[in-house]
């Protein structure tokens, strides 16, 4: 049986705590009760100590078990109230505990101020990040290597992901049910945690991936700036001055790092963004469109259809009758 591990520290916020818990128990009790074979995990928490730990607001929690050399899959850290500076130094033993799993294969992920600990073990340097929005001059001060997102609530660089909110937290924590198990028992859990209409990580997040992460520096910040702003008007002339190009150099830039145009890059941002209103809103297709960008509603069902091989009245009534089905 595979482990994750949510990890303990006084000052650690509850909620940040108890959400990914929860979520990830929801998706351990799902995949046990299908018919379909998961992978079995375990969920602990652990602590440098067994002693009780003291959240923010007051509760007391006694981690599982100590760390040690049991292997974990995925490894959460809470965010914490006020400055982590003293966390930091009281848990120095989670900063190599935390290298050795990375380097055997765990995935990481700080929640809030928690990347502050991801930020210490030197695994994110030159990489990107995010945090707490009021920690990020301390961040920046003590982390200059790390290349901190400040638009970005969250980050994924290899297997490295911070969030910088509670709703980013849920947000990151489905799409590591989906790495986990499989798309179906991802959105189960999400229906139950999340009703309102959210953005899917592939839109929240800055992935400083591979495909990202190529030499062009300035088109990873069109590239962010377009997955900010993917709905407003695309003025190539105007987004090539903000970032002091020519539009003959964004273009060619653009081409040769991402193999796409900007206007290619935008469709394709605003389709998926479709793509999610449809699946889980009510919403016309007229509002969509508007949402995502078009204020033609033909053009816009014209390009879905292109794209994705059906319109988006048929695409709707075929998610829906797939959505949250795990038989």
């Amino acid at each position: 049986m595979k482990k994750i591990a949510i990890a303990l520290y006084n000052q650690a916020l509850g909620t940040s705590i108890s959400l990914p818990m929860e979520m990830l128990q929801a998706a351990i009790q799902t995949a046990k009760g299908s018919d379909i074979s998961y992978e079995q995990y375990e969920l602990v928490t652990v602590g440098i100590d067994l002693k009780p730990v003291t959240t923010g607001s007051g509760i007391n929690i006694t981690p599982h078990q100590l760390i040690d050399d049991t292997q974990f899959e995925l490894i959460f850290l809470p965010s914490m109230w006020r400055s982590p500076r003293h966390n930091l130094k009281r848990y120095q033993q989670y900063i190599p505990w935390l290298v050795h799993q990375y380097e055997h294969g765990a995935m990481i992920c700080g929640a809030g101020t928690g990347a502050f600990f991801v930020a210490e073990t030197g695994l994110l340097n030159g990489k990107a990040a995010t945090t707490h929005w009021f920690y990020f001059k301390q961040f920046e001060s003590l982390y200059p290597s790390i290349k901190l997102q400040k638009q970005h609530f969250i980050t994924k660089a290899d297997n490295l992901y911070c969030a910088g909110s509670l709703n980013a937290v849920a947000d990151m924590t489905v799409h590591l049910i989906e790495l986990l198990f499989d798309k179906r028992i991802a959105q189960h859990v999400e229906s139950q945690f999340s009703n309102e209409v959210r953005s899917s990580f592939q839109h929240s997040a800055f992935l400083y991936e591979k495909t990202l992460a190529h030499t062009y520096e300035d088109i990873l910040q069109v590239q962010a700036w377009l997955q900010q702003y993917y709905n407003q008007p695309l003025n190539i002339e105007a987004l090539a001055k903000q970032f002091d190009l020519s539009v003959r150099s964004l273009n060619r830039r653009f081409k040769e790092a991402s193999q796409q145009t900007p206007k290619q890059y935008i469709q394709e941002l605003r389709m998926d963004a479709a793509k999610e209103l449809l699946r889980k809103t009510n919403l016309s297709i007229g509002d969509i469109a508007n949402h995502v960008g078009y204020q033609d509603v033909s053009y816009f069902s014209e390009l879905f259809k292109k794209k994705l091989g059906a319109n988006p009245k048929s695409y709707r009534l075929s998610v829906r009758n797939k959505l949250f089905r795990l038989d």
